[in-house]
């Protein structure tokens, strides 16, 4: 009698550990959706942030505009994301027996085939599960950042129809497919297509995949250069139009008065620089796309590489603006106190030593976008790092950002948030240095579905450089960023050039000078004094 009351006991201990396990497993997947939605909601949130930093760059006449095509964006960006984006990012790209690697075809308006073909290993749940429809959100957070960032690069002069066209076409199409190749199932690029078996066949893919962890490729790189095909097919912006003149002088252009051009708004800068530096948590840290033991760690470290960027990129931009004004001081009369003849009184012929203003300043706005270009640089490698290397990535993607910034006016391509310098050139750099810092730790910590030998002949040295990697990343970081850089350069400039060829594309010249394009546009003024 005492072994079979041992065996029941035995029996419904077993029971209860099942119930156990399974109710852990649903736990584990509910944690899942809400770490997805927390994330999702804070790159969301970013959106605020690229509303005011722009809003505080522009000119006061062009206010309402910005922050309109920020709010658009969201709009047509979830649009669009839901009914082809996410389709042809993630869906499954299968043609007849092969998979083509470039761009999915199924799961158009969130609809799965009958297969699942929507996103491989999730269940139906009326077409879709939940932990699908936590992604698609998540997801769609970074396909709207990609579209902010443009309009900083083409703010002040670009008609809103044009805008809309734009904005539908990065989100319908140029973004998608690059996520397709980089972060899907099946992408020529992607390392969690590395080992992906086609019917017994290994899938001929590039080495294990381009490593981006959070989208300095994939995310910034198509907004920086997109934002760069934008700013040149538009031209510069003009500047207010002087008693007597019809049409301004262009940026640039020789009469032009540089103080036309400066942002009305330093608070909203800051402002909408700390708001993108929070949301930047959300960004990268959830990129893990689960709160499980193997990823918390990994989830934890990025939040240090991520801090550490921005204070880095901070700093060093703070440094090389303050050099660079050395440079150009050089030989050139001290700054006076214009008003000093008020306090000196009238018979003052020289100005006294109290008149003379520091040769150096300060300037904000160069530390803000150091900070944001510190963090596209080590957005890519952001958990493939260590913490030290996040400084020093971060600090060299600011002296990238002070060069692209300068270079762009040298060549007169007026981008008045510096979007290409900050997004696409410190987002390619960004990628690069994955190829240099990340430790093999890491790599295998991150993706470690793919990173296994596929036979055994085969030897893994996908790390980087500097930690004793063959160079093989170095490479695949160097030709995927080439490509994202074509692709979105070509892609959006045929898109601009289009709506410039039908005359859809800039507000007319004598109305820009004038008003302004928030009176030309939407026949009010950001601020009204009483």
């Amino acid at each position: 009698m005492a072994g079979m009351a041992t065996a029941e006991n035995l029996t419904v201990l077993n029971a209860d550990l099942d119930a156990i396990k399974a109710g852990l497993a649903t736990t584990g997947k509910d944690m899942n959706v809400f770490w997805l939605i927390f994330g999702g909601a804070l790159v969301f949130f970013m959106q605020c942030g690229f509303g005011m930093l722009e809003g505080g760059f522009v000119r006061s006449t062009s206010v309402v505009n910005i922050v309109f095509k920020n709010l658009m964006d969201a709009c047509i960006g979830a649009f669009m994301f839901y009914s082809v984006g996410w389709a042809l990012a993630y869906g499954d790209d299968t043609n007849s027996d092969s998979r083509n690697g470039f761009v999915g075809n199924a799961a158009f308006f969130l609809v799965s085939d009958a297969n699942g073909g929507y996103q491989d290993g999730l269940a139906e749940y009326g077409g879709f599960e939940p932990y699908s429809f936590a992604s698609w959100f998540f997801q769609f957070a970074f396909c709207a950042t990609a579209a902010t960032i443009v309009s900083g690069a083409v703010a002040e002069r670009l008609q809103l129809v044009a805008y809309f066209v734009y904005s539908a076409w990065i989100c319908g199409l140029v973004y998608p497919i690059v996520v397709h190749w980089c972060w899907s199932s099946y992408g020529w690029a992607s390392p969690w297509a590395a080992t992906y078996n086609d019917g017994g066949n290994e899938l001929s893919r590039l080495g294990r995949g381009v490593q981006d962890f959070a989208g300095s490729g994939v995310v910034h790189m198509v907004g920086g250069f997109s934002a760069l095909a934008g700013a040149i097919v538009l031209g510069p912006r003009r500047g207010k139009a002087k008693a007597g003149q019809k049409v301004a002088p262009f940026r640039f252009e020789d009469g032009h008065d540089p103080e036309d051009f400066v942002g009305h708004n330093k608070v909203f800068q800051v402002l909408g620089m700390f708001i993108l530096w929070t949301g930047w948590f959300g960004f990268n840290c959830v990129s893990t796309l689960e709160m499980s033991p193997a990823a918390a760690p990994v989830a934890a470290r990025v939040a240090v590489t991520t801090m550490l960027g921005a204070a880095g990129g901070g700093f060093a931009s703070l440094f090389c603006d303050m050099i660079l004004q050395k440079i150009a001081l050089r030989g050139v009369e001290p700054r006076v106190d214009p008003a000093w003849q008020r306090w000196a009184g009238a018979d003052a012929t020289d100005p006294p030593a109290e008149a003379i203003l520091p040769a150096l300043s300060y300037d904000l706005g160069s530390v803000i976008n150091g900070v944001l270009a510190g963090l596209v640089s080590i957005t890519a490698g952001c958990a493939l790092i260590e913490p030290w290397a996040a400084i020093v990535i971060a600090m060299v993607g600011a002296v990238v950002y002070t060069g692209a910034s300068r270079l762009m006016c040298k060549l007169g391509i007026d981008d008045p948030l510096d979007a290409f310098a900050v997004h696409g050139a410190c987002g390619y750099w960004g990628l690069i240095a994955v190829g240099l810092w990340a430790t093999e730790a890491n790599v295998q910590e991150v993706y470690p579905s793919t990173y296994v030998p596929l036979n055994a002949n085969e030897t893994l040295e996908y790390y980087g450089a500097f930690y004793g990697g063959d160079g093989k990343q170095f490479g695949i970081q160097l030709l995927v960023g080439l490509v994202i850089a074509c692709w979105s350069f070509v892609m959006t400039g045929m898109a601009f050039l289009g709506l410039k060829f039908t005359g859809n594309l800039r507000v007319a010249d004598d109305q820009e000078g004038f008003k302004g394009v928030d009176q030309v546009e939407h026949a009010v003024k950001g601020y009204t004094m009483n």
